[in-house]
């Protein structure tokens, strides 16, 4: 592959032998790198990988989101490769969750008293409600089980509940549909990062070495790049898809190239969403595989008018099943969802710090702008059935 990463990978630096980079017969020695795969029959162009981070206009990332790309094997995101890609099957249950939002997926919220307020199409987002909250049963299970230590856990309970909340959001909270795409695919994210942490605990992770001369077939997950020879023989032997980057100076005399193949990229939004901002544009790594992962607790809201506090206090409702308890606050602070207490069920705990994006997941800005009585409305707090049906 003669064209260049946009980016610097750790391990793939080019390589400069002397100063007119030729070999000691004088023929000039390739300054460029290789993919190769033990287990695919494809290559991704990685050549088009932009060093900028940045959302798309469908929501996702195009290369850049590891539910759509392989990316570069880091330890801080050692479970990246056992992402599901889309199933075949249009009928497999979790199929939805590549489902693409358009905009027959938002409907509008009556009585708004902001234009172009909605929230996801309530069929959809009761079907994703029910596949977490069975992912859920699964992963509290396995968490009471004893057989993990709370190490082990982090990064499972850290992307459960990021795929609670998102979820909770798109049940709970009317957004614009810019903000109701973004939290759809945060949630699709965060349900595939939560499920390839699940699988690796309760199963990639004891699976014993292939005890046969036939190698295991490549397993229906995205995979990972790599410039370590000792792990890509690692995955290949688990099965997982992997490609191999390397300088041609790092062949083996004995390698044998069984196909010569072009690399491709599969079809995928590369128009920028209006608006946004560059997430990153260093080089690969942990951070810059989860930097597409920027939902937090304080970026949601429960309605498009708690935005800002209004002055005064919130009185508990008796006879709910849910109710906000909070003291006078002064003009400087707003209600998160930490701020929800619920009578007979509690929300997720606080978000479990991440080893790659350590800062806290329920910490709310001490700052906003002072509040406008004139610019808020009515904060909607929705009780009948919303503890069993939504947000259990």
């Amino acid at each position: 592959m003669g064209r260049s990463l946009r980016y610097q990978v750790p391990g793939l630096e080019r390589v400069y032998v002397n100063q007119e980079n030729r070999d000691e017969n004088g023929n000039a020695i390739p300054g460029h790198f290789f993919i190769t795969s033990p287990n695919m029959t494809t290559i991704p162009d990685i050549t088009q990988d932009p060093h900028v981070v940045r959302v798309r206009r469908d929501g996702r990332f195009a290369t850049a989101d590891f539910t759509l790309f392989p990316q570069w094997y880091a330890s801080g995101t050692y479970y990246l490769p056992y992402v599901w890609k889309k199933p075949e099957d249009v009928n497999d249950p979790y199929a939805t969750i590549w489902h693409k939002v358009r905009r027959e997926d938002f409907v509008r919220e009556e009585g708004s008293n902001i234009g172009g307020m909605g929230r996801l199409s309530e069929s959809l987002a009761l079907l994703w409600a029910r596949l977490r909250r069975e992912l859920m049963a699964k992963i509290k299970i396995e968490v009471s089980s004893g057989r993990h230590s709370k190490l082990e856990l982090k990064e499972l309970l850290f992307c459960e509940c990021g795929m609670h909340f998102a979820s909770i959001a798109l049940l709970c909270a009317p957004q614009t549909y810019e903000g109701v795409l973004l939290t759809a695919t945060s949630f699709q994210r965060y349900f595939l990062e939560t499920l390839a942490c699940y699988d690796y605990l309760t199963y990639w992770r004891d699976l014993r070495p292939n005890p046969t001369d036939e190698p295991r077939g490549a397993a229906h997950v995205i995979g990972t790049l790599t410039v370590e020879v000792e792990l890509a023989v690692e995955f290949y032997d688990k099965g997982i898809p992997v490609w191999l980057v390397w300088h041609p100076c790092d062949f083996p005399l004995s390698t044998i190239i069984l196909n010569l193949v072009y690399p491709t990229l599969e079809l995928m939004e590369l128009d920028f969403l209006d608006g946004s901002v560059a997430l990153w544009s260093g080089p690969a790594g942990a951070v810059r595989n989860r930097v597409c992962q920027s939902l937090r607790m304080a970026n949601i809201r429960l309605g498009h008018s708690a935005y800002q506090a209004p002055p005064g206090p919130f009185l508990p409702v008796n006879n709910q099943s849910w109710y906000f308890a909070a003291a006078i606050l002064d003009q400087t602070h707003f209600y998160s969802l930490t701020d929800i207490v619920f009578a007979q069920e509690t929300l997720p705990g606080a978000q479990v710090t991440s080893p790659v994006l350590p800062e806290p997941m329920d910490t709310a800005p001490t700052q906003t702008a002072p509040f406008n009585s004139s610019s808020s409305s009515t904060l909607r707090i929705t009780s009948t059935g919303l503890r069993s049906s939504l947000c259990g």
